[in-house]
């Protein structure tokens, strides 16, 4: 019985070629973002785990006020972790 499924799905894909390759591509190009997605999301979910206390970190910002922009940057000045171990008692 399932032979049969076989012959007739190959007939059909025989006879509409344009079609099948064009179902193919869609398909493998559907899994292929499906999988990238997950991937990514697995790597976002999973980027801190390996700290002790992946709870308690923060990132410390320094946003610029200019006339045109705000922008955000990653960096701090020097004295600020003193200053914050200072007052957070850590």
């Amino acid at each position: 019985m399932l032979k049969n499924y076989f012959k007739t799905a190959s007939r059909k894909l025989s006879r509409n070629k344009f079609f099948t390759v064009l179902n193919v591509i869609g398909l493998a190009l559907g899994m292929s973002i499906t999988l990238l997605f997950i991937a990514l999301l697995s790597f976002l979910n999973r980027y801190d785990d390996f700290h002790p206390h992946k709870d308690r970190i923060y990132r410390v910002t320094t946003q610029v006020y200019d006339k045109a922009e705000n922008p955000h940057y990653a960096s701090v000045p020097v004295g600020l972790a003193q200053n914050y171990k200072k007052r957070l008692q850590v």
